[in-house]
């Protein structure tokens, strides 16, 4: 950056500014630049150690040949009207994982689910539509309910070794 060095008035504040307009700044113990317009782009306090980035338009991160990380002591926090997650291959891990949403749409060719432990509790219906639907337990199936209906348009097939009823 070619530039020329200006003091200003405050004996604390010192100001780089480029052929174009754009300018550095150092004000106390900030560290800033900005854009040919005057708009705040980065902002570092020497002090807390706090950087942000700003853009008017887009900010566009990139490693063409690398990876990028983003990583924090405490807290990372994504915020927007819209976002996007977009990969060949994607991976969430956690101790604990909360998702808070007001609907929950999954489309895709397969779902496999391997837990240890499976709980759902379904406030109202649960209702699952499938051309077959089949269920492998290795040792005891209970249904419990006030009412059970079992209807078949066609043959309904009960086998077991010993059928009990009542």
């Amino acid at each position: 950056m070619i530039g020329v060095l200006h003091t200003s008035t405050h004996e604390d504040s010192l100001r780089v500014t480029s052929e174009t307009g754009a300018y550095a700044e150092r004000t106390g113990s900030t560290l800033a630049l900005y854009d040919n317009a005057g708009r705040l782009l980065v902002n570092y306090d020497t002090q807390s150690g706090t950087l942000e980035l700003r853009a008017t338009a887009d900010l566009h991160l990139a490693a063409p040949a690398g990876s990028v990380r983003v990583s924090a002591g405490r807290r990372i926090e994504l915020s927007a009207p819209e976002a996007e997650l977009a990969g060949r291959q994607l991976s969430l891990r956690g101790d604990a994982t909360q998702v808070d949403f007001g609907r929950l749409e999954l489309r895709g060719e397969r779902l496999l689910t391997r837990v240890a432990e499976a709980f759902v509790d379904v406030e109202r219906v649960a209702e699952t539509r499938a051309k077959r639907l089949r269920t492998l337990v290795e040792s005891t199936l209970e249904l419990f309910a006030q009412r059970t209906s079992i209807r078949s348009e066609k043959d309904t097939r009960v086998d077991g070794k010993r059928i009990l009823l009542g």
